[in-house]
C-alpha cells in the first residue's frame, strides 16, 4: 500500500474516533470576516492620547468617588421607633414535686394491669412545679401515672405569677397543662383587680410550645368582677359582667357568651354575647344588645352591635355606639338610624350623632323631623340645639289652644337647625323650640290662628326661599323671614256669615273644586334689583 493512502486512512479514523467520543460532529466554527478599510482603526498618536486620558478620567472618578464621605440628606430622616418590648416567654412545662408536710400520709401501689404506680395521699399536700413560681396545696390528692393525671381534693389553692384560684376540687392533666376546678371556684388575678367565681373554672397556662397566652374558661353562669383604678391610682365602682360562658385572654380580655349582662354604676347593659377589655376600656355588645343608663334622666340604646368606651382618666363611660338598626330612646327624643353615636359626661348625655345610607328620624313629643345625618346639642342632658342635614324635613302639632287642625306644621330644606330655649319652663322637663332655620330651598306650611271664632278655621302660610326663619312665642309662630328667592301665599279662612251673604247664583256648587286666588308676585324691596 503507498504511504500516502495510509496517512490519510488514519486521519479518517482518528477524526471518526474523536467525533464519536464527543457525541456528533463539532459545529464548525464562524469565520470572522476580516476588516474593511473603511472599519480599520487609524492608529495615530492623537488616538493613543484621547484613549489614554479617556481610561485615566474614569479611573480618576472612581477614586474620588470612593474618597468622598457620604453627604447628610437636606432633610431630617424620622427616626424609627423602638420596638416594642415583646410578652414575657411562655413558661416551660411542669414536673411537679411533692415535698408535702411531715403530717402528710399516704400509699403507693402498682396496676398490675398496666405496671404504672397510683399514689394516694391525705392530711396535707403541698406541690410545686420544679424551678417555677408555681405551688399548690390541698387537703389530699391522687395521682396516676399513666395517664399523667392529679386530682386534688379539699380546699384546694393553686398560686402563681398572674392567678389565684381556690376550689373544693382541681383536676390537673399534665399532658395538656390544663387544670380543671370545681364547686365554689375562685379565681382572681394578681396584677388587674378581676375576679372570677362561679361553679367550674379551666385554667389553660401558658406554656412554650403549646399556647402564647394562659386562658381561662368558667361555664355554668359565672361572675366576674373588675375594679379599675383611676388616674392617681385609686379603686372606681366595679364592673359586673354575668354569662353563661366567660372567657378570660390574657390578663384584662373577657368575653361573655350566652345571655350577658353587664353592670356598671352608670348603664346596664345586655346582650346574647360581649367582649370586655379593662385595659382599653372598650366593651363591645352583639346579638340583640340594649344599654340602659342609670342617671338620673334614663335612656335606652339598642341595635345589632353595641360598643362603649370609658374615659382615660376617671375610666367613666363617655361614648356608646350602636351600629345597624339602631334606636335611643330617652324621655326627650326617639331616634332611628342606621348608626347612633352618644356622648356622655358625668352619666348624662351631652351629645347624640345619628347617620347612616338609610338616614335619620328623631321624634319629640312636640315634632318629628327626618334627615340625612342628625346632630343633637344637649348639655347636662337638656337639649340646646338639633341639627339635620341633607334632606331635611320636620313636621310638627300646631298649638292646640288656638287651633284645631288634623294638618301638622312643617319646614324641609337641604339643612335644618333648631334652637331651644336656654332655661325650660318650670312646669316641663325640656325647653321649647325659640327658632327654627332651613336653608337650601328652603319651604314651610305653618297654620296661625285667624280672626274666627272656631279654632278649626286656621290661616294656612305656605313660603319658600333658600333660607327661611321661624321665631317662636308661646309654642306659636310669631315672626317668619325669608331670604332670598322669596315666594309665598297666605289664605285667610272667610267669616263665618260670608257664605250666607252672598248673592244667588254667586254661590259654587257642592263639588266644585275650590282653588286660592292667584297671588301677585311680590314688590323687590327698596334699594334692591328684582328678584329672580
Amino acid at each position: 500500500m503507498r504511504p500516502r493512502l495510509v496517512i490519510s486512512i488514519l486521519s479518517a479514523s482518528l477524526v471518526m474516533a474523536g467525533a464519536c467520543r464527543s457525541g456528533g460532529p463539532r459545529p464548525r466554527g464562524t469565520a470572522v470576516p476580516e476588516p474593511t478599510p473603511a472599519d480599520t482603526p487609524v492608529d495615530t498618536v492623537a488616538a493613543r492620547i484621547a484613549a489614554d486620558s479617556m481610561v485615566k478620567a474614569r479611573e480618576d472618578s472612581i477614586r474620588a468617588a470612593s474618597q468622598t464621605p457620604p453627604t447628610k440628606p437636606a432633610d431630617s430622616v424620622a427616626a424609627v421607633p423602638p420596638k416594642a418590648e415583646s410578652a414575657p416567654a411562655p413558661e416551660r412545662r411542669c414536673v411537679l414535686d411533692l415535698p408535702n408536710k411531715p403530717e402528710t400520709r399516704g400509699g403507693r401501689f402498682i396496676d398490675p394491669s398496666s405496671g404504672k404506680a397510683i399514689v394516694y395521699a391525705g392530711a396535707g399536700i403541698v406541690g410545686n412545679c420544679r424551678g417555677q413560681d408555681i405551688h399548690i396545696t390541698a387537703d389530699s390528692a391522687e395521682s396516676y401515672e399513666s395517664s399523667d393525671l392529679h386530682i386534688l381534693i379539699g380546699n384546694v389553692n393553686y398560686r402563681e405569677a398572674k392567678y389565684t384560684i381556690t376550689s373544693k376540687r382541681a383536676t390537673y392533666y399534665k399532658a395538656e397543662e390544663r387544670l380543671v376546678f370545681q364547686d365554689s371556684v375562685r379565681a382572681q388575678l394578681t396584677k388587674d383587680a378581676a375576679t372570677i367565681e362561679g361553679p367550674q373554672l379551666e385554667y389553660l397556662r401558658a406554656v412554650r410550645g403549646l399556647r402564647e397566652k394562659q386562658r381561662v374558661v368558667a361555664t355554668q353562669r359565672p361572675r366576674l368582677t373588675y375594679i379599675e383604678k383611676d388616674s392617681l391610682g385609686k379603686d372606681l365602682p366595679p364592673v359586673v359582667m354575668l354569662s353563661n360562658t366567660i372567657i378570660g385572654e390574657g390578663d384584662s380580655t373577657f368575653y361573655g357568651i350566652g345571655n350577658v349582662r353587664i353592670e356598671r354604676t352608670d348603664v346596664l347593659a345586655t346582650g346574647d354575647s360581649a367582649m370586655f377589655d379593662g385595659a382599653r376600656r372598650f366593651s363591645r355588645l352583639m346579638k340583640k344588645p340594649v344599654v340602659e343608663s342609670r342617671g338620673e334622666d334614663p335612656f335606652t340604646l339598642k341595635g345589632r352591635v353595641i360598643d362603649m368606651y370609658g374615659e382615660e382618666k376617671t375610666r367613666e363611660l363617655n361614648r356608646v355606639i350602636a351600629i345597624d338598626s339602631a334606636n335611643a330612646v330617652s324621655s326627650d327624643f326617639n331616634v332611628d338610624s342606621d348608626t347612633i353615636d352618644l356622648r356622655l359626661e358625668q352619666k348624662k348625655l351631652t351629645r347624640a350623632f345619628a347617620f347612616g345610607p338609610s338616614g335619620a328620624r328623631a321624634t319629640t313629643p312636640q315634632r318629628d323631623i327626618v334627615a340625612d345625618s342628625m346632630d343633637i346639642i344637649m348639655p347636662d342632658q337638656k337639649i340646646r340645639e338639633l341639627r339635620a342635614v341633607g334632606k331635611a324635613f320636620a313636621e310638627s302639632d300646631p298649638d292646640t289652644v288656638k287651633i284645631k287642625s288634623i294638618e301638622r306644621d312643617w319646614i324641609r330644606g337641604d339643612t335644618l337647625i333648631a334652637l331651644f330655649d336656654s332655661i325650660a319652663p318650670a312646669d316641663t322637663t325640656q325647653p321649647d323650640v325659640r327658632e327654627l332655620f332651613a336653608s337650601g330651598q328652603a319651604s314651610a306650611f305653618y297654620q296661625v290662628a285667624a280672626d274666627s271664632a272656631q279654632r278649626s278655621r286656621p290661616g294656612l302660610n305656605y313660603v319658600v326661599g333658600r333660607v327661611i326663619r321661624l321665631a317662636f312665642k308661646d309654642k306659636e309662630v310669631e315672626t317668619v323671614t325669608v331670604t332670598d328667592q322669596v315666594s309665598g301665599v297666605y289664605l285667610a279662612p272667610l267669616p263665618a256669615d260670608s257664605v250666607a251673604r252672598r248673592p244667588p247664583g254667586t254661590r259654587p256648587p257642592e263639588n266644585a273644586t275650590r282653588r286660592p286666588p292667584r297671588p301677585r308676585p311680590l314688590q323687590p324691596a327698596p334699594g334692591k334689583g328684582p328678584r329672580p
